[in-house]
């Protein structure tokens, strides 16, 4: 069983970028709100964050209600250290999907980078309520 998982992992990843240049070939000005989404996870995926950055500005245009979309933004914006815009938009998810669990355990991370370790421990109180421990 364990030589399977490799060719598992390896025929995930085949798909992955198979699904990545299908999404790619589109053009942009014909690519579905959630096809661009699609593509800002798959280049994030890759570590392409300014691809994926572009790519899901363009989603939350279209869809600026997005609770995924805002997540997708706050997490760019944490890979490049920015906490206030990381924050900013782990709100704006949390204002769409209040009882996502893991939207307020990512605003207590940004909170807690940016030091105000009082509002963080609300946040991760709320992560904690929602998620059941």
């Amino acid at each position: 069983m364990a030589a399977l998982l490799p060719l598992a992992l390896l025929a995930a990843e085949n798909s992955h970028h198979q699904r990545l240049q299908e999404l790619e070939n589109i053009h942009s000005t014909k690519r579905s709100a959630e096809q661009q989404l699609e593509l800002a996870q798959h280049y994030y995926r890759e570590r392409k964050l300014e691809q994926a950055y572009q790519q899901i500005d363009l989603f939350l245009q279209q869809e600026p209600r997005s609770a995924d979309g805002w997540l997708m933004m706050g997490d760019i914006w944490r890979e490049w250290e920015q906490w206030q815009e990381a924050l900013e938009s782990y709100d704006r998810a949390a204002k769409q999907s209040p009882k996502r669990a893991e939207i307020h355990l990512r605003r207590g991370q940004a909170l807690s980078e940016l030091g105000d370790e009082k509002e963080a421990d609300k946040a991760y109180a709320q992560y904690r309520a929602l998620a059941g421990g």
